[in-house]
């Protein structure tokens, strides 16, 4: 037999089941004890399967255990040990929630998880835009530098260095972008007040803040020809960079942002402290530039001294031409040894850059600074001993050189 409840007493029914679910349920308050911090609750929408750990304040995450590792990285062999470096992650992923609050930001989680974008609440047409252009440059990233294992083996000493650094970290790239002059001045006394002040923080771009943080005005004042989107997608490949392989030179980094930026937007949006041939409405600017130079002298090769001393905001006027140059020639001709020259290029420093130098023993040297002559030793074993004459060649012939294969 069937009994048939009327329509309104069975709606009267689930409603109060439905509200007495509701008022047993376990809802957080502003005194109960919070279960997780705003770090876990980033990393949870990023997909991190590993649990939080907490250090006894319950500030910072603690290191998670070699297993947890292993389940996101895979194994932990000598190969592979630079990937799971990162400075700063833990305290980096700390201050996203500040930041985001203090600026009146959202919170947007691209390419699944891979790049973590603050942006002042806009136009939703706008942060669509955005993502399109985050995903065009990974696309073309990934495309470029596919993550290639180092084949240089670390020596017993160097493995130590780096077994006492390795810790849980969590490398998706973070970009901040600070809609005016004001976003700029409230994002610099977020970061203050953190004590995560930045070396250099600059209205036109840093990434000094952490290697995969960048910070950039969106419309910046009393600049001409400024771009948002190229300014996007050259601070999106310099955090790309860092995240896949960690610390490199600088003119490595400057030159692939500016190779991408000009590849995927066709010209280089200009900057107050950009050497004057970039600032080409063109893509080709600074090619005919770069070939008025180079047939001044014909015997002039490109300068390894000079690139190794390459320092961002502190610019010769060729400097950067020429680093742009270098890394669009070996894009274009020697593509399959880019991503393992990366590779070994990032151990290097990254060796030198924690006091070991590569024969194992102590290196006072730090930062990101490798003398020239390991950065050539580098460039010569993946590309062949003449590939600076080459490039140097194909300057002087606006591009139209063919290097051949090695």
């Amino acid at each position: 037999m069937h009994i048939r409840f009327p329509r309104l007493l069975l709606t009267s029914l689930l409603t109060g089941a439905g509200l007495l679910a509701l008022a047993t349920a376990k809802t957080p308050s502003s005194d109960a004890p919070v279960s997780k911090t705003p770090a876990r609750h980033l990393l949870d929408a990023l997909g991190d399967p590993a649990p939080a750990a907490t250090s006894n304040d319950g500030d910072a995450p603690a290191p998670v255990p070699a297993p947890v590792i292993r389940s996101r990285y895979g194994k932990l062999e000598l190969a592979n040990w630079p990937s799971l470096i990162s400075s700063g992650v833990h305290r980096r992923v700390e201050w996203i929630w500040p930041v985001a609050e203090a600026m009146g930001a959202r919170i947007d989680i691209q390419e699944e998880g891979r790049v973590v974008l603050l942006t002042s609440q806009e136009r939703q047409s706008k942060v669509r835009r955005r993502a399109s252009a985050i995903r065009r440059t990974v696309a073309a990233f990934d495309q470029l530098l596919p993550w290639t294992a180092p084949t240089h083996v670390p020596t017993e000493a160097e493995h130590q260095v780096q077994a006492e650094r390795l810790v849980f970290s969590n490398p998706e790239p973070v970009i901040i972008i600070a809609c005016d002059d004001e976003d700029f001045e409230l994002v610099q006394k977020a970061l203050a007040e953190l004590q995560s002040q930045p070396e250099r923080l600059d209205p036109y771009g840093s990434d000094d803040l952490d290697l995969l943080v960048s910070v950039f005005v969106e419309e910046p004042k009393d600049v001409t020809r400024w771009n948002s989107g190229n300014a996007l997608t050259h601070h999106l490949t310099r955090v790309l960079l860092a995240e896949r392989f960690g610390r490199l030179p600088e003119w490595f980094c400057e030159g692939l942002a500016c190779h991408m930026e000009k590849e995927l937007t066709g010209h280089l949006s200009a900057l107050p402290h950009r050497p004057r041939e970039l600032e080409r409405t063109t893509a080709d600017g600074w090619d005919r530039e770069l070939k008025a130079r180079y047939n001044k002298d014909k015997q002039q090769p490109v300068s390894m001294v000079a690139l190794a001393r390459f320092r961002c905001l502190a610019w010769e006027e060729t400097t950067l031409s020429e680093a742009t140059g270098l890394i669009a020639f070996l894009a274009e001709h020697h593509t399959e040894e880019l991503a393992p020259f990366t590779a070994n290029l990032a151990m290097k420093v990254d060796i030198v850059c924690n006091g070991v130098s590569t024969d194992g023993s102590v290196n006072p040297l730090e930062g990101t600074y490798l003398t020239q002559t390991i950065q050539a030793e580098l460039l010569a074993k993946h590309f062949g001993p003449r590939v600076l004459d080459e490039c140097a060649r194909s300057f002087r012939s606006g591009g139209r050189y063919r290097a051949p294969r090695h």
